[in-house]
């Protein structure tokens, strides 16, 4: 007895699943890729947004930085002319002071250093031959008008010229004395001494 088997429709229904699964997967390649194209137009939008956007802040800073130099210049510029007026108006106010600084000293009195240490306070180093022409400096220093309080800070011989002294003294009869150094504090009253000078000056003219 024959029998007769047909086995075409098995192997269909059997090819059948595998081909939907092979679908499905190209598919999902298939909106895999589109997503991934999609999203890397989107990061090269981003990128290129941020790129622009930073390039956009480097001009505002140059800009900015650029403005604050011309500000530091001009100010810088302000400061130095400011300065140099200070100089000038400070060069006027203190040749009048130091000339009669000198006019106050003894005869053998010397002025060896000069300086402001505020506006209105004045340190100076003076040279005599002896202590007692320093004290009658600071007296002439005390009753100028215009000199607020005069101190003396210290008197001494230096050192060097005592050196100095010692070894002249052995050769040269009579011994040479040696000098003294005082230093003196100075506070000064600038208006009044400017008004002193105008008055001096209106008198010499009239």
């Amino acid at each position: 007895m024959l029998v007769d088997i047909n086995l075409l429709q098995v192997k269909e229904k059997r090819q059948r699943p595998l081909l939907i699964v092979l679908l499905c997967i190209a598919l999902l390649f298939v909106i895999f890729t589109v997503l991934l194209l999609i999203n890397v137009q989107k990061e090269k939008k981003h990128n290129l947004a941020l790129t622009n956007e930073i390039q956009e802040i480097s001009l505002q800073v140059e800009e900015k930085e650029k403005m604050l130099d011309e500000l530091q210049y001009g100010s810088s510029a302000a400061s130095l002319e400011s300065a140099v007026t200070w100089a000038k108006d400070e060069q006027l106010e203190t040749v009048p002071i130091l000339e009669q600084l000198i006019k106050l000293l003894p005869e053998r009195g010397f002025l060896k250093e000069y300086t402001y240490e505020t506006q209105n306070n004045i340190v100076m180093t003076v040279q005599f031959d002896t202590s007692r022409q320093a004290a009658y400096y600071l007296h002439e220093l005390t009753n100028a008008d215009w000199i607020i309080e005069a101190s003396l800070q210290s008197i001494k011989v230096p050192e060097e010229a005592e050196e100095v002294v010692e070894a002249t003294n052995k050769e040269v009869t009579p011994p040479i004395l040696p000098r003294y150094e005082a230093i003196y504090n100075l506070s000064i009253n600038k208006a009044k001494f400017q008004r002193e000078e105008d008055e001096i000056q209106t008198g010499g003219d009239s």
